[in-house]
């Protein structure tokens, strides 16, 4: 019979398991060939999904290290495997065509790994790396009072992304909100803590000019 052996490197302790076989807990052990499935929660209920196909006796993943990417659409995430079992030396051949054992700059998806031991038996994986959370920007803006007064008013709220913020607006102030402001378009670009970066336009407007007409008679 065959075994799976998980380690979890990083997230949040402590984490819970669900496999397809409705194992729960971190290994599973006296498994026939076939496919199997893990859900893996933290502490903070993020999760990935890892997904095992045991053919035969041969390198099994032991510990599987996630990195999100830093930014939604950034390149620096990657999945670093540890081993036991099977044959030394191991080849790797994961769906990127990479060759590595961990699977470096590559972007939130889904990838494959297929790990083969010295005797020629392999062993397929199926990993998620999911997106990050991206920076949202909402902007309020307040028309000013009259046309050509200087009281327009723009209040800026950022959710996801990680905190501190830094705001840079298009007036050049680097406050949340901006006040004093006659109409016309304004633009802020929010930093996080992780140096992405989310941009948002709005326009301040004026009251419509009251039209009046007079007749003489």
């Amino acid at each position: 019979s065959a075994a799976i052996d998980l380690s979890v490197i990083g997230g949040q302790a402590p984490y819970t398991f669900v496999w397809s076989n409705a194992a729960t807990t971190e290994d599973i052990s006296n498994i026939v060939a076939g496919s199997y499935s893990v859900t893996i929660t933290d502490a903070n209920n993020d999760q990935i999904v890892a997904n095992f196909n045991v053919t035969e006796a041969a390198a099994l993943v032991s510990s599987v290290l996630i990195n999100q990417t830093s930014c939604s659409n950034s390149t620096d995430a990657s999945i670093l495997l540890n081993l036991s079992g099977g044959t030394a030396p191991y080849g790797f051949l994961w769906s990127t065509g990479q060759t590595n054992q961990a699977l470096q700059n590559v972007t939130a998806g889904s990838y494959s790994v297929t790990i083969t031991d010295a005797n020629a038996c392999s062993i397929a994986a199926n990993y998620s790396i999911p997106i990050t959370n991206p920076i949202a920007v909402n902007l309020q803006p307040t028309a000013v009072s009259c046309e050509g007064s200087n009281d327009g008013f723009v209040q800026a709220t950022v959710a996801s992304g990680q905190a501190p913020y830094s705001y840079n607006w298009s007036n050049n102030t680097s406050n949340q909100a901006i006040n004093n402001l006659a109409e016309g378009m304004y633009s802020l670009t929010v930093t996080d803590a992780n140096g992405c970066t989310a941009t948002e336009s709005t326009v301040v407007v004026a009251p419509s000019i009251i039209e009046l007409e007079v007749y003489i008679v």
